[in-house]
């Protein structure tokens, strides 16, 4: 167990895996156009960046990686209804097909006095021309946005192969690119702590993404490798509470997780990167006793570096968990990585 000061700190960490919908039957015909049936492999959370398993209906880049006659080159295909996106394509018979795609959700600015995150596809290393969407580049907001919209997101799925004699509803299993990062904290049963600042530091926003191995999510938990390159310098992602005048925390009560929804500060996108001894989580606080007892102020800081994860892998969701009391105690307590069973033949990232 790692220590540092005397304020109790516990990180941990948490991979999820979200199902869609119940998939179709793939002894359900699509018809004569091709269509795609996407299901997601990510985490599961509320915001636009973080795109929900129920509203995942954004149009879809689909590519078609045949040796001759490509029926899709990098073209959208838009959203059709339930978990369906139908295209204009029909099936030829007798073709073969490897058909894979990849989802863009941009951030957005919404007047927050922030950048908004961005995705920009880039040409493939061996061909410029081609946007397949294996060779990407990502900008998240240069500074902390609580706007969770601010943040951009990119999915790619493995590559299905079909025959278009069959005329099979592909299904396509998306894997996150993006690494979530969480921070929750709460007071033991102290009556007042009111956290003034806090600040994650050399955060990584902006990366290119090439990829090295296109996974197939197979029963051998086959995923995609991605090559990733910072882009950018490095920033620091603070906050000071909703209008800018510290945070007071929630007393962590017996009948709730500390990873509950109420108990969550700071939430935000960012891509890979390995964690230095730059990473750093600064916490000002300032804890009072009671009425008429004189608060204390204190700065705990925390080489992230130190704990784990040593890296913010894509295609997981890191959390952190800190509690504070007035004798500021600092303690960490991880949660190692939980290797999570597989949904129909698919893994996240380890």
């Amino acid at each position: 167990m790692k220590t540092a000061g005397n304020t109790i700190i516990y990180l941990s960490l948490l991979a999820v895996l979200a199902g869609c919908t119940e998939k179709p039957s793939q002894e359900e015909p699509a018809g004569d156009f091709i269509s795609f049936y996407g299901r997601s492999v990510y985490l599961s959370s509320g915001t636009k960046g973080i795109i929900q398993d129920e509203n995942m209906t954004l149009p879809i880049v689909v590519t078609d990686d045949s040796e001759s006659n490509p029926a899709f080159t990098e073209e959208v295909v838009r959203y059709s209804y339930g978990s369906i996106w139908t295209s204009d394509k029909q099936w030829v018979s007798g073709k073969h097909y490897t058909l894979y795609a990849y989802i863009i959700s941009q951030g957005t600015s919404q007047g927050t006095g922030t950048s908004a995150g961005k995705i920009e596809v880039l040409g493939d290393l061996a061909n410029t021309n081609r946007h397949s969407g294996t060779h990407f580049k990502v900008e998240q907001p240069e500074s902390y946005s609580p706007d969770e919209e601010s943040y951009a997101d990119f999915l790619l799925s493995y590559p299905v192969q079909a025959d278009g004699t069959d005329k099979p509803l592909v299904s396509l299993d998306f894997e996150r690119t993006m690494a979530c990062v969480e921070l929750y904290m709460t007071r033991t049963t102290n009556p007042s702590v009111t956290v003034n600042s806090v600040t994650f530091s050399n955060v990584t926003r902006s990366a290119t993404y090439y990829i090295r191995s296109h996974g197939d999510g197979d029963f051998r938990g086959m995923k995609n490798v991605w090559q990733v390159t910072e882009a950018d310098s490095p920033v620091s992602y603070s906050y000071s509470g909703p209008d800018g005048k510290g945070i007071s925390l929630e007393e962590k009560t017996d009948d709730k997780d500390r990873f509950d929804d109420s108990y969550r500060i700071m939430r935000f996108l960012v891509p890979y990167q390995s964690l230095t001894d730059g990473h750093t989580l600064t916490v000002d606080y300032t804890a009072s006793e009671g009425p008429g007892t004189a608060s204390q102020a204190s700065k705990a800081v925390f080489n992230l570096s130190r704990y784990d994860p040593e890296e913010w892998v894509y295609g997981h969701r890191i959390r952190y968990y800190v509690s504070i009391d007035t004798g500021a105690r600092l303690e960490g307590a991880v949660d190692q990585w939980r290797d999570v069973d597989y949904i129909e033949g698919t893994f996240l990232p380890d």
